[in-house]
């Protein structure tokens, strides 16, 4: 499987393995509605790590596992939402750690709400408009790192709408 990095085509070259690594690498997704609001969980008070953070939808890539495949497990997992049609690989970004690699975000628009919750990792499921989401503490560090990336000029000049409707980024399963 292929995916759009930027706004070019990565192989599955740069879609390493788990295997291959030696640090754990996280993945995000940024679900984003008709009306460009963006879908945050807020992780329940009793989970292990970032208690009471709002997040995108994400988490570790699994042994043997593409990136843009873990992007789409956890995505159904967490949501209960299937993308059967494009996503976009927005970002990477490298961590100085010795536990994680990094983070790959993906972007994805949707007409979906979210089906399920998974309850025993997040107590609530919002779509939020993208003005109000700072607005929303503690988040996450991977939402503060997409949104000093340009998630908000990405998403108020639509760039990363038209490229997903553009035609030029490869349907998943091709």
């Amino acid at each position: 499987m292929a995916y759009i990095r930027g706004q070019g085509f990565i192989t599955i070259e740069y879609d390493c393995w788990a295997s291959m690594r030696k640090h754990l690498l996280l993945v995000s997704t940024v679900v984003i509605n008709d009306n460009l609001q963006l879908l945050i969980s807020r992780r329940n008070d009793d989970v292990e790590a970032l208690a009471g953070h709002w997040q995108f939808p994400g988490g570790k890539v699994e042994d043997n596992e593409e990136c843009s495949a873990a992007a789409l497990r956890e995505l159904k997992e967490e949501t209960g939402i299937e993308i059967f049609d494009k996503l976009f690989h927005w970002k990477h970004f490298h961590f100085n750690s010795s536990t994680y690699e990094g983070i790959d975000i993906f972007l994805v628009y949707t007409t979906q709400g979210s089906r399920h919750m998974e309850k025993e990792k997040n107590s609530e499921w919002i779509f939020v408009p993208l003005h109000e989401l700072q607005s929303y503490s503690p988040l996450c560090p991977s939402i503060y790192t997409a949104i000093d990336a340009g998630l908000n000029d990405c998403i108020v000049t639509n760039s990363c709408y038209n490229v997903l409707n553009s035609g030029e980024l490869v349907s998943l399963g091709e």
